[in-house]
């Protein structure tokens, strides 16, 4: 049984690669003590299912295919923050580190292969599976004209992806850093001002609240209006505030005044609330601190709805197609709104054929080059 599923799997190269996927993916959501593979699993899967069957292999067009498809998916996924990294002052400062680090890498790499008596090839392809660097690993063939960085290189790649994963656990679990959730529930509070804060600009008095504190409407003069940085508060104002935690909103409303929920939420004659669909590229996958709002007339994101949780809109948070935003606006002005942010749920299952077929020839043409 054993000797027929070798034969099996070894002359057929696309069960091979299936079965190491829908295997890889199933190993890697065990979960052993907060620890897990993830996608990463699907590797070493690979390795045992060639170990199983040695005849097993992936012919050169099904092997190219995946090598273009990872490449396209991954500059679809972070080819914005490639070019912000290339032109902005912190992503410059950051590649140059990272130019010293592969440098210092390679040059230690070299040292400890020279002074072990290993080979070269075999070092350089070590050093490109230790970064699982494909395009590494062909500079290196194209210098050495032999087969001896590949050698190399399938066997430092295991290392080189499983070896980060178990780093960030172990620091993780030994550090125990404090992450901010995605993903939580927000609390809304709405104030009256007293008599301390009277005659101080909202901008003086937001430095002043804790940092997951918000002021999002302004009631003034009997009329609701979009917070403003230079605006001038009066006693007997009212705030609209949200916040992560309910024991801050409590806080921050006793600091402030009063709690007097009613005043601002049931009053809709100046400002009305939406909720609106996300789905338009051109406000996705950018900060909220940067995001193109209408002009003309106020408008102010009380909160963004992602999948079934309520997000505090903070400034570097970003969009992304299907959510929902709770939107302030005036009532006439419904329309623009939803025709900037596309309101419609077509847009996250439309595919581009031409950017997928013109990404994979550029990316073959990278790839054969």
């Amino acid at each position: 049984m054993l000797d027929l599923a070798r034969e099996i799997i070894g002359t057929q190269p696309i069960l091979a690669v299936f079965l190491a996927i829908g295997l890889g993916y199933l190993v890697g959501q065990i979960n052993l003590g907060g620890f897990s593979l993830g996608v990463g699993a699907v590797l070493f899967v690979g390795l045992a299912i060639g170990a199983f069957a040695p005849k097993a292999q992936i012919i050169g067009p099904i092997g190219l295919t995946g090598l273009i498809m990872f490449l396209y998916g991954i500059g679809i996924l972070y080819g914005r923050q490639f070019f912000e990294g290339m032109t902005g002052a912190a992503g410059i400062k950051y590649n140059l580190l990272a130019l010293v680090a592969v440098v210092a890498g390679l040059v230690v790499a070299l040292a400890l292969g020279h002074a072990f008596g290993v080979k070269v090839g075999h070092t350089l392809g070590l050093f490109a599976g230790s970064m699982t660097s494909t395009a590494t690993l062909q500079a290196a063939l194209d210098v050495m004209k032999n087969s001896e960085p590949s050698i190399g290189y399938s066997v430092a790649y295991p290392f080189g992806v499983i070896g980060p994963i178990l780093c960030i656990y172990f620091m993780t679990r030994a550090v125990q850093p404090k992450f901010s959730p995605k993903a939580q529930r927000f609390h809304m509070g709405e104030v009256t001002l007293g008599d301390t804060y009277a005659g101080r600009r909202l901008e003086e008095i937001d430095k002043e609240l804790p940092a997951g504190v918000q002021v999002t409407m302004v009631r003034k003069a009997h009329q609701n209006i979009v917070p403003a940085p230079d605006l001038v508060l009066a006693s007997g104002d009212g705030l609209l505030i949200i916040a992560e935690d309910e024991a801050e909103v409590a806080a921050t409303g006793a600091r402030l005044g009063k709690l007097e929920p009613g005043r601002i939420i049931k009053d809709h004659s100046a400002l009305d609330y939406i909720r609106v669909f996300v789905g338009k590229a051109n406000v996705v996958g950018i900060p909220l601190a940067q995001l193109p709002l209408p002009t003309g007339f106020p408008v102010h994101l009380l909160h963004v709805r992602r999948y079934d949780t309520d997000i505090v809109p903070t400034p570097d948070l970003m969009l992304e197609f299907g959510d929902r935003v709770g939107v302030l606006m005036p009532p006439d002005r419904k329309d623009e709104i939803l025709k900037h942010f596309g309101d419609t749920v077509k847009a996250t299952a439309e595919f581009s054929y031409v950017s997928l077929g013109v990404g994979m020839v550029l990316c073959w043409a990278s790839c054969s080059g």
